[in-house]
């Protein structure tokens, strides 16, 4: 037994006998070496994180991973055909890290990261997943800069602390039960944990610690996006349900943005691959209009033309074929050219919520945090989390399931909540 095992891990597994994570029989002669190695009467840590919780999957459908600790200890966590193998000994359905943080985290290729707070490993269908479990400020702190430049000005980073905070709590309340509350990516808000830290960042926490908007004692869907190209779109456009908060309001001085004009080309070709994963079969392309746009002048409704059929698909479903960092928005043009279909366009992401741009100028032109905010989130209140105490108390993973997950993913978003916000201004 390597002396990476320490004395928290023996004591999780002999409590993980004693809740049917049924470890082998070999566990005894594995604590007892563990302990021989690290030092007899240790007791294995409290777990460490406080207040609110945020649990943020950062790694799915792995083969393995190996988890370590400041002073160099390591463990290895491999998903077995049933259960976990923690290092070498078959563990059950979830292994989770004791003690005080931080974590480092290796997967089999080679990717590394690390995280403060805790870390959780799931058996799944897919593999094993792993949860990082850490305080709704560490949270936010490793998000902020992960989502806008750490240069920005401090009223454009603060409110961006607002929003992602805002956004932590809102999924809290919507996925009570689950087994993660966000992602580490754009299909929540992009966090890097620690590397995802930066002073300006730290600077924008304390300026706004514990502050979310709200709207009807609810925190708010607080979505953003990287520059909307002159209007930002409504919820009822782009997700098909209205929020009083998030409608369109007109922009100005995106003009700094890289996205403030694009083009992007696709030949006949992959167009119509494109297509056929819609589930249309139209044959050599010969047309491309749009024939329906949002109140905000978004592409919502497109008809293609080919040789053996028509098709008519969504703005939304087209960029998501193409892909959103080529297609940057569905506020486009589109024309047929020879051998290939070209897009013109402005902006970049889904358009709702606050464009990180345009804080960003109305930051440099001497706006504070609040007066952002409340421009691009009409109707809401700039709250403390204080004062929703009793919707999200301090709170820990439930218990220990025995039992394999069906699934290797868990999640189904509704639409409002699918590609929240699109591309970070990064």
């Amino acid at each position: 037994m390597s002396v990476e095992f320490t004395v928290a891990e023996a004591g999780r597994l002999k409590r993980a006998s004693c809740t049917g994570l049924r470890p082998s029989p070999l566990f005894s002669v594995v604590a007892a070496v563990a302990v021989f190695v690290v030092g007899a009467g240790a007791a294995p840590a409290a777990r460490a994180e406080t207040g609110p919780i945020v649990r943020v999957r950062v790694l799915a459908n792995q083969p393995e991973v190996t988890i370590s600790n400041a002073k160099g200890r390591s463990i290895r966590v491999v998903a077995g055909a049933s259960e976990l193998v923690v290092a070498g000994v078959p563990s059950g359905a979830r292994y989770e890290t004791q003690g005080k943080g931080p974590y480092w985290i290796k997967t089999a290729k080679g990717a590394t990261s690390n995280v403060r707070g805790q870390l959780r490993v799931d058996k799944t269908s897919g593999g094993l997943s792993v949860v990082n479990e850490v305080s709704l400020e560490k949270y936010v702190v490793g998000t902020i800069s992960a989502e806008m430049y750490a240069s920005w000005e401090p009223a454009a980073l603060q409110a961006q602390a607002v929003a992602c905070r805002t956004y932590a709590l809102y999924q809290m309340a919507e996925r009570v039960g689950e087994p993660y509350d966000v992602t580490d990516d754009v299909a929540s808000q992009r966090y890097l944990g620690i590397r995802g830290e930066s002073e300006s960042g730290w600077a924008a926490l304390r300026a706004t610690a514990g502050q979310i908007i709200s709207y009807g004692g609810r925190p708010a869907l607080a979505a953003f996006h990287s520059s909307s190209g002159g209007e930002t779109a409504s919820s009822k456009e782009v997700w098909g349900t209205s929020l009083p908060y998030l409608r369109s309001v007109s922009v100005a001085d995106e003009d700094d943005s890289p996205d403030t004009y694009w083009r992007f080309g696709v030949s006949d070709a992959q167009m119509a691959r494109g297509l056929v994963q819609l589930g249309h079969k139209i044959g050599h392309l010969e047309a491309v209009e749009v024939i329906e746009r949002s109140g905000s002048g978004r592409a919502s409704k497109l008809r293609f033309r080919g040789a053996s059929g028509r098709a008519t698909v969504s703005g939304r479903e087209i960029r998501q074929v193409l892909g959103t960092t080529t297609l940057k928005s569905t506020l486009f043009d589109v024309r047929k050219e020879a051998g290939q279909v070209v897009f013109v366009g402005s902006g970049n992401g889904h358009g709702v919520g606050m464009s990180q741009w345009a804080a960003q100028a109305m930051a440099q032109q001497g706006a504070g945090y609040r007066e952002i905010l409340s421009n691009f989130y009409p109707g809401t209140k700039l709250v403390g989390v204080a004062d929703l105490k009793q919707r999200f108390a301090s709170r820990t993973t439930p218990p220990t399931r025995t039992q394999t997950p069906k699934r290797a993913e868990l999640v189904k978003l509704r639409p409002i909540k699918t590609k929240l916000n699109g591309e970070p201004a990064r």
